[in-house]
């Protein structure tokens, strides 16, 4: 008993203090999100991958969150779904499904992309989703096939050689902890006792080595780790799954709540105190110092049938939710009250295929 206690406590003293961020406008009557002071760390550019067409540049109020668009000719990009940058942000590395390969593309100050080469191929994966380790010198890469990649970022920003891991069935979404010793994957179609996958990871290295599985919902999308390192979260078919992390990256299983049937993105805000399914609408969950989620009343919001594919947070302003999707063709800035309550504040429409949508400097 005392050594939950004593767990609790420091998972409660992992939480990052909200003065670290700037709330823009909660929802207070006349309330003017322009007037909030303005963390400097906050993000004012985006990139939205459109398979249709290509990556959309775009720009980011600081002081209202809203997006335009920077320029109407997107980058050619080879049919990618989605990305990630590098930690500096001067680089961007789309995922290319249909030719197995990462693309590299350098930011210019004036947030251009410019193709770097050689292209990294990861033949014989063919790529879904990518995700920057948190010390920034490697990617996790999800693959359709029974593998995932791991690939070194350099200095620079340039990408190493890759190399390969056998798992799982289709390990889809990885999820790092926040120290970066623990990499996990929800796996697509495996087998009811294994839909996420656990694995030690070596910083220096970037080796990995197994640390088991866990049972969790079918049709696993959605994977996120809690920023205070305590807790996981796996999102599938009407259930998210929430788990223990354990000191070898191990897991064991908390309880599990209700969504609906079309998972698609979990995102945990920075504080890690609410956590967000994204689907054909969306779920909105406090997180207890236990890890136990609680549905905000009147949970979902923003129904509307339409699908929502990937959903992100600038980590400098933790109430505005960017949800992108290909039924409207863009992405939604939404904003997150004081009591959790989702509002559609803006909305960027372009092209006819976005999917994901990644915020840099």
């Amino acid at each position: 008993m005392q050594s939950k206690v004593a767990l609790l406590v420091a998972l409660a003293a992992c939480r990052i203090p909200d003065e670290q961020f700037t709330h823009l406008g909660d929802g207070g009557p006349g309330e003017d999100a322009a007037t909030d002071a303005i963390n400097p760390d906050v993000l004012t550019r985006g990139y939205l991958f459109d398979s249709q067409t290509g990556i959309y540049r775009l720009n980011k109020n600081p002081g209202t969150g809203a997006l335009t668009l920077a320029d109407p000719s997107p980058t050619v990009a080879g049919g990618a779904p989605s990305g990630v940058s590098n930690k500096e942000g001067t680089h961007l590395y789309a995922v290319v499904s249909s030719g197995s390969q990462i693309v590299d593309y350098a930011i210019g100050s004036d947030g251009t992309l410019t193709q770097q080469v050689p292209i990294t191929s990861i033949a014989p994966c063919a790529p879904i989703s990518a995700k920057l380790h948190p010390g920034g010198k490697f990617l996790a890469v999800g693959c359709s096939n029974a593998q995932f990649t791991i690939v070194p970022v350099g200095a620079t920003g340039a990408l190493g050689a890759p190399t390969f891991t056998t798992a799982g069935v289709i390990p889809t979404a990885p999820a790092f902890s926040p120290n970066g010793s623990c990499l996990y994957f929800s796996d697509l179609t495996g087998p009811a006792a294994s839909r996420i996958l656990a694995f030690q990871f070596n910083t220096t290295t970037g080796a990995v080595v197994a640390s088991g599985s866990a049972t969790g919902p079918s049709l696993p999308r959605g994977l996120a780790v809690h920023p205070g390192g305590g807790f996981v979260y796996l999102g599938g078919n009407g259930t998210i799954q929430s788990y223990v992390l354990g000191a070898t990256c191990g897991l064991t299983t908390l309880a599990s709540a209700s969504i609906g049937a079309t998972t698609q993105q979990i995102t945990i805000d920075p504080p890690g105190g609410r956590l967000f399914v994204t689907g054909t609408e969306v779920y909105v969950f406090t997180i207890a110092p236990n890890g136990l989620l609680t549905g905000i009343p009147g949970s979902p919001f923003l129904q509307s049938g339409t699908t929502m594919d990937g959903a992100t947070m600038d980590p400098a302003v933790p109430n505005l939710l960017y949800i992108t999707g290909r039924g409207y063709s863009g992405t939604l800035v939404t904003q997150v009250g004081a009591n959790g309550v989702l509002t559609q504040l803006s909305m960027v429409t372009v092209g006819g295929g976005g999917s994901w949508m990644q915020l840099v400097r």
